[in-house]
């Protein structure tokens, strides 16, 4: 039987003529870490992706990563969270998901939107699940 490991790969991005960001299919990413156990290797994926979203956040760079929140959202993402004042939307930004990307685009180069507040980790794992990036990837790999 064989073993297997799990790899912990940076997902590469290309960045195209009209300044978007596109995750590159042709090159899988760069191997950072081994693991092994999946779980501790999806533990720091997870935490390596937050810490990315955190920063595209903060800086207001998300918007380079599509050119619609659409393409962004996932679709798993409830109606409530984007729009209702409950909502992680809300919650962070004091807008609603539409709103916010909509301001987003109005910025001028190197200005950043500010948030609410300061989320909770809890929180910030909220907001990430609504989107659908991902920067890290856990891959599995046999001995061999």
């Amino acid at each position: 039987m064989k073993k297997s490991y799990y790899v912990l790969m940076e997902r590469c991005f290309q960045f195209t003529d009209d300044n978007k960001y596109y995750r590159d299919q042709s090159n899988g990413g760069n191997p950072s870490k081994v693991f092994f156990f999946k779980t501790k290797a999806n533990e720091v994926a997870r935490q390596n992706n937050l810490e990315n979203f955190q920063r595209i956040i903060r800086d207001s760079s998300v918007k380079e990563y599509g050119y619609s929140l659409d393409e962004l959202i996932s679709s798993k993402t409830l109606e409530d969270d984007l729009l209702f004042e409950e909502g992680i939307f809300m919650t962070v930004f004091g807008q609603t998901a539409d709103e916010w990307w909509q301001s987003l685009s109005n910025l001028k180069w190197g200005q950043r939107l500010s948030l609410k507040m300061e989320p909770t980790p809890e929180q910030w794992g909220k907001l990430y699940d609504c989107f659908n990036l991902s920067f890290w990837e856990v891959v599995e790999v046999e001995e061999g």
